[in-house]
């Protein structure tokens, strides 16, 4: 994942993680489930004979301990640690794949089992039924294109045998099973949109988390975990060297011009930041009038001043402020380009050090002072 992503835009991966993992808190429930599909389709097998119910009782069995070991393998992995995005699908992937196959097969069994003149398996292969498509809202509903054809290939063909039977309750049996599953996929709908919502909600806490509430850029807890990414993956062998900025005078455009013109004139830098900024670059506000730009993919430690100049340069192009034409300067500093574990503290360190260098730089050698220019064109100083 690029660090830049990981909190400029919402995490779907995240959530797909979630609702994925979900899936492999079933191991219980799917194991009883294998013993009692085992049990009463043997017991089936036993008592009718039937060539059929045993080649299903021997495929529902492979299915059953194949579902068995991708679930518990499955939990291994989302508990060893973070995992790709490519990983959760193949998670997914044979998750549905073995889920969906026992569904079938149970299907095909419960129906063939029901169609054989054996009168009493038909109860206990209802109640199975019945079980089987009420663990599959309970335990799968957040993953709908799971359970939805889940629950209707393990309930629509024993439904449609029996109500092919003479007598009237066998209609009735039939109409119950078909309305017991509308009422399961009405619930598995409700479920999983409330499940939806929810994300929805976190995701909106969690950009809010990692934002700045003034200007939209990323904040120090976003920079910690965009760090965090760099060192994993592909990322982990780009160079990366922090900027740290500190706009020139700042406390005077609050002094003289308010609090709101100050926070005008910092939306307007976050905004030139942003626009100026490379696609990998990461724009980050500290607070006050501190900045942050992590800079990627350094071709050589000469860009890393040059990138420096190119800030000083853009943002010391006045800002139209309120009517008001203020020009400004700003102060950087550079870390030293890295690769590899990133220790951000240690570049902010060096960032920051020679940022107050660079400081003293620039007042001993300043030609001016920061000024305003009235919209009308005359100008007007601004006073240390």
């Amino acid at each position: 994942m690029n660090p830049v992503d990981y909190f400029n835009e919402p995490q779907p991966d995240e959530d797909h993680a979630e609702l994925v993992a979900s899936l492999f808190e079933t191991r219980i429930p799917a194991t009883i489930m294998t013993g009692l599909f085992v049990l009463v389709a043997g017991l089936a097998a036993l008592r009718s004979g039937d060539r059929i119910v045993a080649v299903l009782l021997v495929l529902g069995t492979v299915i059953s301990m194949v579902r068995l070991t991708v679930l518990f393998a499955g939990r291994h992995q989302c508990d060893a640690g973070r995992l790709t995005a490519v990983a959760w699908y193949r998670l997914e992937r044979r998750f549905a794949a073995s889920y969906i196959a026992f569904a079938v097969v149970f299907g095909c069994l419960a129906a063939r089992v029901l169609a054989l003149p054996l009168p009493l398996m038909h109860l206990p292969t209802g109640i199975l039924v019945v079980g089987y498509a009420a663990g599959v809202v309970a335990t799968v509903s957040l993953r709908p294109g799971i359970a939805l054809p889940s629950l209707l290939v393990s309930v629509l063909p024993p439904a449609l045998v029996v109500s092919l039977g003479p007598l009237a309750e066998d209609r009735v049996s039939a109409l119950c099973l078909v309305l017991l599953l509308a009422g399961g996929m009405r619930s598995l709908s409700r479920r999983y949109a409330s499940q939806a919502a929810r994300l929805a909600q976190s995701r909106a806490h969690a950009a809010l988390a990692r934002r700045d509430p003034l200007t939209g850029l990323a904040n120090r807890l976003a920079l910690s975990e965009a760090a965090t990414v760099m060192t994993r993956g592909d990322t982990a062998a780009l160079p990366v060297a922090v900027h740290y900025m500190d706009l020139d005078d700042f406390k005077l455009v609050n002094d003289q011009l308010g609090h709101l013109a100050g926070d005008e004139l910092l939306r307007a830098v976050a905004t030139r930041l942003r626009t100026e900024a490379s696609p990998d670059d990461i724009v980050v506000r500290l607070g006050g009038d501190e900045f942050v730009l992590v800079q990627t993919g350094i071709a050589a430690p000469g860009d890393v001043a040059e990138r420096a100049r190119h800030i000083e340069e853009v943002l010391g192009v006045p800002f139209r402020i309120d009517g008001l034409t203020l020009s400004i300067g700003v102060s950087v500093g550079c870390s030293r380009p890295v690769r590899g574990m990133i220790n951000l503290d240690l570049l902010l360190s060096e960032a920051d050090t020679a940022l107050r260098a660079r400081k003293l730089e620039r007042k001993r050698g300043r030609q001016a002072i920061p000024s305003i220019v009235l919209a009308s064109g005359a100008s007007a100083a601004l006073a240390h």
